[in-house]
């Protein structure tokens, strides 16, 4: 009996201080709150696959619309969700130094190959490196890759030119073959063709990666729900079998330019010579324009001219992984998304490739990097799918300095974010809310004409972060989607076939943006198209 009423006791004291007592972490400090429930927080309907985590934080902001913070709960762990522009400013911005880090999604102990990226280093060791990889990212290193990105879409595109009628394609495995490719002789120089080869080491490793479905979602939350469990059970956000690949092909690479004196403009070879300290920063053309989502280096870094840190080839094979892994799942999303789109939108379809037609006329059916950039209603089109639908739903921030939120409204009183506190800016939804964008569950592209555009605020569009932190490589990915979906287009029309679900259906077993349909559509050649 003693044993019974002592272990009775013990479970009642471990449920009341392990599961109940962080649940109240917000009522305790006064801040109003999402009802969290003990274990999951506000993340069981995601756990459970009721809804996405994009619709849970969606349906969040609106419940405090009329608060410009409130609190949320990633099962056991407190966040701050920030959807005040002004404040996001502050806290992205002007104050900076107060949220340089981001949190960790796994314990560094656990996987430090994963925290030696630039997404996961932190204050000094984050500076150094971007300081070292700001230069592979300007306007003129895209402009000497992309012949080797046009090259790859152009193969993709004219892989279904023989074929007659409409042919029905899944387009995630067309876009992902695309993107395999593409980032593999950008970043390698490696020549790889995933519609005939379709096994291909390259493209099966980028699939390991991405593969979020079930169990395997624990590595974007496992230190919220247990530091312990993630180490017991050893799970690492970048498996050992990827990582020992681009280990290996990183160190081949190197080896054989060294050995026969190649040169090509890739990333291997821009951080090559950063690594020999011959790579400087250079200031783009003040009339070159890379796209209203494009994003300039932040002066905390292009300003910065103190001698960079030594970088091994330990560094640049995790930093190239970082590269393909951040762009790998983005390029594809994004140009899924436009996709459907473009044939739930028959007619911003049709404006797009009279534009394409007339730009490929005027360089005579020889693109180029400024013919592309130049192109206003591509750009429009691109900059409204990334509006509507974001590869990052959520920006997460820690707070490494205290940092003090003055009232502003009359139910606010003085809150200090502490060291250690995460901050969350739900981008997704600021991009859905109607005070910043008119209508905003329509896809419609004039929002980013001339005439519009000037009167969006640039911290309400957010698709590549914001801030010295906002995603590096987002001129490459930029023109990876402008590049793909120019190449499609101009051979074909999408139509919708009879495997095509209109409405879009968001899949909810897995945290990345995925249809819940698959992306069935069909090809149809174009009768006056330019090829």
């Amino acid at each position: 009996m003693f044993l019974l009423t002592a272990f009775i006791g013990f479970l009642v004291l471990f449920v009341y201080y392990k599961l109940y007592l962080p649940t109240q972490f917000w009522k305790k400090k006064g801040i109003p709150c999402v009802k969290p429930c003990m274990i999951f927080g506000n993340l069981a309907p995601a756990v459970f696959r009721k809804k996405t985590f994009s619709g849970i934080i969606l349906e969040s902001c609106k419940q405090f619309e009329s608060h410009r913070y409130f609190g949320f709960y990633q099962f056991f762990v407190p966040a701050l969700i920030i959807q005040d522009i002004d404040l996001i400013k502050q806290i992205c911005v002007k104050n900076f130094d107060s949220f340089s880090d981001r949190p960790d999604f796994i314990p560094k102990s656990v996987d430090p190959f994963w925290k030696k990226t630039l997404l996961n280093r932190e204050g000094k060791d984050w500076h150094d490196m971007r300081l070292v990889l700001s230069p592979v990212f300007t306007g003129r290193k895209m402009r000497a890759m992309f012949q080797l990105m046009y090259e790859c879409s152009q193969k993709l595109a004219g892989h279904f030119a023989g074929e007659h009628g409409t042919i029905t394609v899944e387009m995630r495995d067309l876009f992902t073959r695309f993107t395999n490719d593409a980032t593999a002789t950008c970043l390698y120089g490696i020549q790889c063709d995933s519609l005939k080869d379709r096994h291909n080491e390259f493209f099966l490793m980028g699939e390991e990666a991405f593969d979020f479905t079930g169990f395997k979602s624990i590595r974007f939350f496992g230190s919220k729900l247990s530091h312990t469990l993630v180490k017991i059970l050893g799970i690492k956000f970048i498996d050992d079998k990827v990582k020992q690949f681009f280990e290996r092909v990183t160190k081949e690479t190197i080896e054989y330019r060294q050995r026969t004196g190649l040169v090509r403009p890739d990333m291997i070879q821009f951080l090559t010579e950063a690594q020999k300290g011959r790579l400087e920063y250079e200031e783009d053309d003040k009339n070159e324009h890379s796209g209203f989502a494009a994003i300039e280096e932040s002066d905390v870094i292009r300003s910065d001219r103190t001698k960079r840190m030594p970088i091994t080839d330990e560094d640049i094979a995790t930093q190239v992984l970082i590269f393909f892994f951040g762009s790998y799942d983005t390029v594809s999303v994004v140009l899924c998304q436009l996709t459907y789109e473009l044939v739930a939108n028959a007619n911003v379809q049709h404006k797009l490739q009279e534009e394409i037609n007339a730009t490929l006329k005027e360089c005579n059916g020889k693109m180029t990097y400024d013919s592309l950039m130049k192109m206003k209603y591509l750009d429009m089109v691109v900059s409204e799918i990334m509006r509507l639908w974001p590869p990052a739903t959520v920006l997460f921030r820690q707070c490494v300095k205290p940092f003090e939120i003055t009232p502003a409204l009359p139910h606010e009183k003085p809150y200090t974010i502490q060291p250690g506190d995460e901050v969350l800016i739900p981008s997704y939804a600021i991009h859905r809310n109607p005070q910043y964008y008119a209508n905003p569950d329509k896809f419609d592209p004039e929002r980013f004409s001339d005439e519009n555009k000037g009167n969006i605020d640039p911290y309400t569009y957010q698709p590549f972060g914001i801030g010295p932190r906002h995603c590096i490589g987002n001129r490459f990915a930029l023109m990876a989607v402008k590049t793909m979906i120019l190449s499609l287009l101009a051979r074909f029309q999408i139509v919708p076939v009879s495997k095509t679900v209109i409405p879009f259906v968001q899949a909810k077993n897995n945290i990345i943006l995925r249809s819940a349909n698959d992306y069935w559509f069909g090809l149809r050649r174009r009768d006056n198209g330019f090829y």
